[in-house]
């Protein structure tokens, strides 16, 4: 698996792309019993490790959204669409890094409760900024890069890249665009 894929409105996956390596994530509590979130067993091994330290943090964070199949962000994207709600958030088929079953976007649970509202995880956030890079995750898209990744900031969406690629682009404070100058 190339951890250091680019996935974006410039890099599209075609429709047929899925991963070889996928497995069921089992959040802790059991969040979401009907949908079936996958991740690349490698990913899923590094995100359970992150779990674990941010719970003994005081941070009972989730895997809330994973691999998301070419089909099934086109059916996301045909509802918000027609929905008229904000569409700059989600990427269209083929340009989601969900298709390749390294990223995780983050929910988690507070006092015992299912929390995915980002303006209720301010602390979770901050905290995996801080410490998702020591797993090989980075915040995918950052505040003030949207002219280089495509996308607004989005707290909750965090990337595998392995933890040296992760730590540079955090010492660094540059995007993955950067990181393998592909900017523009």
């Amino acid at each position: 698996m190339n951890y250091l894929m680019l996935v974006n409105k410039n890099n599209r996956l075609n429709k047929d792309y899925v991963p070889d390596n996928l497995t069921v994530v089992k959040n802790r509590k059991g969040d979401k019993p009907n949908l079936i979130l996958l991740l690349d067993k490698v990913v899923y091994k590094k995100f359970l490790e992150m779990v674990k330290v941010a719970y003994n943090d005081g941070y009972d964070i989730i895997c809330d959204s994973a691999y998301r199949s070419y089909d099934y962000q086109e059916k996301l994207y045909k509802e918000l669409l027609k929905s008229k709600k904000d569409i700059s958030y989600l990427a269209k088929p083929g340009e989601s890094e969900h298709q390749t079953g390294l990223c995780v976007d983050i929910a988690a649970y507070q006092k015992g409760r299912y929390v995915d509202d980002p303006r209720k995880l301010e602390k979770e956030y901050k905290w995996l900024f801080n410490n998702s890079f020591k797993f090989g995750f980075i915040l995918r898209y950052p505040k003030g890069k949207r002219h280089i990744t495509g996308y607004p900031y989005e707290p909750w969406h965090f990337r595998y890249v392995g933890v040296l690629a992760a730590t540079r682009i955090m010492n660094e404070g540059i995007t993955l665009e950067e990181y393998l100058g592909k900017v523009g």
